[in-house]
């Protein structure tokens, strides 16, 4: 989670590839939406997400 934190911020704003491959991955749905479901009780981790 921190790891994409960090490459979404680095992203360059005029290309912004690393947000473009994360969408044609659709790594939020398939990833980060089952994690938050799963432990929405863990609030540090929801802050994280």
């Amino acid at each position: 989670m921190k790891d994409l934190q960090r490459f979404l911020r680095r992203d360059n704003p005029q290309t912004r590839d690393v947000f473009k491959q994360v969408c044609r991955f659709n790594t939020v749905a398939v990833d980060l939406v089952p994690i938050i479901e799963q432990h929405n009780d863990d609030r540090d981790l929801l802050m994280t997400a």
